[in-house]
């Protein structure tokens, strides 16, 4: 299984923590890097052959980060679209270094190490022909939240911002995993379309999902206990991961936005 970690963005909203480093890179101990956190849960899963992490903003601060973290079948290639595009090209660029199953996820969402085990344990055995997008079921949605029409069966018809909360059953955590070729090659289609400007680029890769299954293609819905992750956008979300972390690995809350002895 290959992963794809999406980690070019800037993180506006989570100044000044985001001042000198991605914002996939914001600190949820003193000593750990959201990023970093990442990587090695899903590094230590037998299943998990490469990851591939895509960079943009402050990009040497990510390759310094996998150079000092040593895990094999770690990379990191740079999106140099990113100041000007949307995720889309991130994708695209993660996509050009997979042929086969593969996880997409956005790195700006912390995840238990338990959640990320399940997740690639979970996307070892789908339904004949499916894909799959992770998500939970919660009570209350936000503008933000990308949410989840859902048939009885968990078939997605609609994923987007824009899908009215009333009529959502999951909100997505920004996980996806692709895991039959002829999913995998119309993804990638999909996503080299835009990058050449034969589709409209839209505003978040979800919507890469909806044209797959506007393709006939089946996506279907896997649940995740919503304690196990939290969406990194601002300074009130970061606060609630690092008390998450904090939680399950003792550490101490991060004191600032610096790591010791890592370059400007």
């Amino acid at each position: 299984m290959h992963v794809i970690i999406l980690a070019a963005g800037h993180g506006t909203r989570l100044r000044p923590h985001t001042d000198d480093r991605p914002k996939a890179m914001a600190l949820l101990s003193d000593d750990m890097p959201l990023l970093e956190h990442t990587m090695r849960a899903l590094s230590a899963h037998a299943s998990v052959t490469a990851v591939t992490i895509v960079s943009g903003y402050c990009a040497p601060r990510i390759e310094d980060l996998v150079r000092r973290a040593g895990l094999p079948g770690v990379e990191v290639v740079f999106n140099s679209d990113h100041a000007t595009h949307g995720p889309v090209h991130s994708v695209w660029q993660g996509l050009r270094r997979v042929d086969g199953p593969m996880v997409v996820m956005n790195g700006d969402t912390y995840f238990t190490r338990q959640a990320l085990q399940d997740i690639v344990s979970k996307a070892q055995a789908p339904a004949a022909g499916e894909s799959l997008l992770f998500g939970s079921d919660v009570a209350d949605f936000v503008a933000d939240d990308v949410k989840v029409i859902l048939s009885p069966t968990r078939e997605i018809s609609v994923v987007g911002k824009t899908v009215p909360a009333e009529r959502a059953g999951m909100k997505s955590a920004g996980v996806l995993a692709l895991l039959h070729r002829t999913h995998v090659e119309a993804f990638r289609q999909l996503a080299r379309d835009v990058v050449s400007r034969r589709t409209p680029e839209p505003k978040t890769w979800h919507d890469l999902v909806n044209r797959l299954i506007d393709g006939g293609l089946s996506v279907r819905a896997e649940f995740i206990a919503p304690e196990h992750w939290h969406e990194i956008d601002d300074m009130n979300d970061l606060a609630m991961a690092r008390l998450a972390y904090g939680r399950l690995c003792g550490a101490m809350p991060a004191a600032g936005g610096i790591l010791p002895g890592a370059p400007s």
